[in-house]
C-alpha cells in the first residue's frame, strides 16, 4: 500500500489538531455547549440518526436557539455564531445518517374488554349503560326503539348494573328518570335511599360492590325510561360519558382492539338497523 501524499497528511494532522481543540473547547465551555450526544448527530437522543433528526434542523432552520441544545437541532456548536442553526448543523446530521439503532419502545397495543355488568372496567360514568338484559315479569311487555320495557301496572323490570366488583366506585350515586306512574328500587351494597319525582339517591358502601334495578309498573302512556345513574362525583353536567381514568388509562398505546368489545364472536349477524346504538337502554347487549 503506497504512503499518503504529504499535502494529505498535513491537512489531516490539521483537521486532527482542530478537531481536538474543538472537544477541549467544548470540554472546558459551558453545560450547555457540553452537551454532546453519544452518537453524532442524534439530536432527538434516540439512539439513531434518521429523519426525526432532519426535522429538528428543518423546523428551526436559520434561527437562534439556546447554544449548544441539541433538542433545538445545535449540532454544529459553531463559536461564530452561537445557537445558529444552517448548513453546518444539516452536515452533522447527514454524515452519519442511519447511524445507531433507535432505542424508544415498540408501539403498543391494547385490547378492549367488553362492557357487561360482571366487568371490572370504570367504562362509563353512567352505570346504567352496562346493566344486563331485561329480566321481565311478563314475557309479552313491550319495549321501545332503546330498549326501555312498557310495564304494565303490577309488571317488574329488573337488570343487575355491578356484580360483585372488588373495588368499585363507592359514595352517593344519582339517578335520573323520565316518566311516570311507577317506582325504582335499588338492591345490593345500597343504603340512604332517598327517593323523588324523577330522581333517586342512594349510597354504596363495601368492598365488593353489588347493585341490582327493579322497575316496578308505571303508566304505559308515558312509560319509565331514560334512567341514568350516574358514579358519584358526575351527573349530567359531566363532559364525557367515558370514566376520566379509563381513558387516562388507554392513552399510552397507539392501537384500540375492539374485537370483545364488539362482541365480534358467538353472536348472530343482525341488520345494521339493529345495531346497539348510543341511545340505547344499555351499551352491554349483544344486540338490540
Amino acid at each position: 500500500m503506497y504512503p499518503p501524499p504529504k499535502t494529505h497528511t498535513r491537512h489531516f494532522r490539521k483537521l486532527t489538531a482542530a478537531c481536538a481543540a474543538l472537544l477541549l473547547g467544548l470540554t472546558l465551555s459551558t453545560p450547555a455547549l457540553a452537551q454532546v450526544p453519544a452518537i453524532l448527530g442524534d439530536l432527538d437522543d434516540d439512539g439513531f440518526v434518521g429523519i426525526q433528526d432532519l426535522n429538528i434542523i428543518l423546523g428551526n432552520w436559520n434561527q437562534y436557539v439556546t447554544p449548544g441544545d441539541l433538542s433545538a437541532g445545535d449540532a454544529h456548536h459553531n463559536p461564530a455564531k452561537p445557537g445558529f442553526i444552517g448548513i453546518a448543523d444539516l452536515n452533522v446530521v447527514l454524515a452519519n445518517w442511519n447511524a445507531g439503532y433507535p432505542t424508544r419502545q415498540p408501539f403498543k397495543g391494547m385490547n378492549l374488554h367488553e362492557s357487561r355488568y360482571w366487568a371490572r372496567e370504570w367504562i362509563f360514568v353512567d352505570i346504567m349503560k352496562r346493566a344486563r338484559e331485561w329480566t321481565l315479569s311478563n314475557t309479552s311487555t313491550a319495549t321501545d326503539s332503546n330498549g326501555w320495557p312498557i310495564l304494565e301496572v303490577n309488571d317488574t323490570a329488573s337488570t343487575i348494573l355491578v356484580d360483585q366488583i372488588p373495588g368499585f366506585p363507592t359514595g352517593t350515586y344519582i339517578c335520573t328518570y323520565d316518566g311516570a306512574g311507577g317506582s325504582l328500587a335499588f338492591t345490593g351494597n345500597v343504603q340512604n335511599v332517598q327517593a323523588s319525582t324523577g330522581q333517586v339517591t342512594f349510597d354504596v358502601a363495601g368492598t365488593e360492590i353489588s347493585i341490582s334495578l327493579v322497575v316496578t309498573g308505571s303508566n304505559p302512556n308515558d312509560p319509565i325510561k331514560n334512567i341514568k345513574i350516574w358514579m358519584p362525583g358526575f351527573d349530567e353536567t359531566s363532559p364525557s360519558t367515558f370514566h376520566p381514568l379509563f381513558v387516562k388509562r388507554l392513552r399510552p398505546f397507539k392501537v384500540i382492539r375492539f374485537m370483545d368489545w364488539q362482541h365480534t364472536n358467538n353472536v348472530d349477524e343482525v341488520p345494521w338497523a339493529q345495531r346497539t346504538t348510543p341511545s340505547y337502554f344499555s351499551q352491554s347487549t349483544k344486540t338490540r
